[in-house]
């Protein structure tokens, strides 16, 4: 007999340092985090460039990809209707942590919409992906 499936088990691998959070928006959609996702958050991993990550810039609470390069530092959506936000070194920044699952529901079957080929940049990942076209 297999042994009842966790999930806290298999998402959650530093417990002292996860929190989980529910996502607001669609900035991230093409990321495949949707609003009213639950997002499983590590504070103790350090981000690094291409991580989704939770964070506080001049007082407001997003998520969004970190991209480092030159010294220069972006967070990204991923949705090309939301703007790319530049953090100046002057600018109040706070991380608190990088995405490492999201969850979300999906009820009563999936109608598949049209698509489109959406290719994300290669710090995020080559492959290609396909995403709704009303996005």
């Amino acid at each position: 007999m297999e042994k009842e499936l966790n999930l806290h088990e298999h998402m959650v691998k530093h417990p002292a340092a996860t929190f989980f959070l529910r996502a607001s928006g669609d900035s991230m959609i093409h990321a495949g985090n949707n609003n009213g996702d639950i997002l499983v958050v590590d504070r103790s991993l350090t981000p690094r460039s291409g991580n989704i990550i939770v964070a506080e810039v001049d007082g407001d609470l997003m998520v969004k990809q970190l991209y480092i390069k030159s010294n220069q530092y972006w967070l990204l959506p991923m949705n090309p209707q939301c703007p790319k936000i530049r953090l100046d070194p002057e600018q109040a920044f706070a991380d608190f942590g990088v995405v490492t699952y999201s969850v979300h529901k999906i009820e009563g079957g999936y109608a598949l919409p049209q698509k489109k080929l959406l290719l994300l940049p290669n710090f995020w990942r080559a492959e290609a992906v396909f995403i709704k076209r009303d996005c």
